[in-house]
């Protein structure tokens, strides 16, 4: 195996993305392609082939081609991995697309044992004043659709980990609507079918009032924790911080995290 194959939920299924699972194989992605075709009946016999299209941009090309592509359930995964491999090729791919399904159904479980209630942070470890407030008010007036999820909710219940204890950031910092675009950033160049996000009303202590933000199908979790600690923590954040950090909020802390600089 070259990389590790990433599972991602759509639409309550663990699915692999065809173009993944054709540069594992070793072959072009029009290969695989070609043996949906040729077995199509059979991988639509347990669930609906889920295709989708992402924009391809060449360059020195103003406009952009559509590229098809295919989110495979595990049955149909192994499937087309039969039909392209034979031999002790054949059984070595099923027991790794088998693996790594089973560690991905494993990762979806221990999330769900992982989001208890909360307990409600010391104040002492409030981001800053603006997220404070912010967060009191979405406490007591937002009601996301069940199904949903928003960033700020979930960096709400995360926060007090290490990794945000004792920063204390700029006044006019925002640090979900960090994580946000670059987290529409990673759907988008991953395919997922942004017309499955939605929105919802979160309401500023400030001038700006109510605005518009995204919330996210709850199938898409699995893969936000898998971001969200594989990218933005060990890459993103240190550089937020660099740029938005303040001050320690406890006094007898004096030194700023790692990649940070005091303004």
């Amino acid at each position: 195996m070259k990389t590790p194959l990433e599972i991602v939920l759509v639409e309550r299924e663990h699915c692999l993305d065809s173009r993944l699972l054709a540069k594992q194989l070793g072959y072009d992605h029009k290969v695989v392609l070609q043996s949906i075709r040729r077995h199509k009946a059979r991988l639509e016999a347990k669930s609906a082939l889920l295709q989708n299209e992402a924009a391809l941009k060449h360059e020195g090309y103003h406009g952009a081609t559509r590229q098809t592509y295919y989110m495979l359930t595990e049955r149909q995964c192994l499937i087309l991995a039969g039909s392209l491999k034979k031999g002790d090729g054949a059984l070595e791919w099923q027991d790794t697309l088998i693996d790594a399904f089973l560690q991905a159904r494993n990762r979806v479980r221990e999330l769900e044992t992982q989001q208890q209630p909360a307990t409600p942070p010391a104040p002492v470890a409030q981001i800053n004043s603006l997220w404070q407030e912010r967060l009191e008010r979405f406490n007591r007036e937002t009601c996301i659709p069940a199904g949903y999820w928003c960033i700020f909710g979930m960096v709400a219940g995360f926060c007090w980990t290490d990794e945000f204890r004792g920063v204390y950031l700029i006044d006019e910092a925002l640090p979900d609507g960090s994580i946000g675009l670059r987290w529409c950033q990673h759907l988008r160049e991953r395919g997922f079918d942004m017309r499955q996000v939605k929105k919802y009303p979160h309401r500023y202590p400030d001038k700006r009032g109510i605005q518009q933000a995204n919330i996210y199908p709850n199938d898409w979790l699995g893969a936000f924790w898998t971001w969200f600690h594989g990218q933005y923590l060990k890459y993103d954040y240190p550089e937020y911080l660099r740029t938005h950090t303040r001050a320690l909020q406890s006094p007898a802390q004096r030194q700023l995290p790692p990649g940070s600089s005091q303004e």
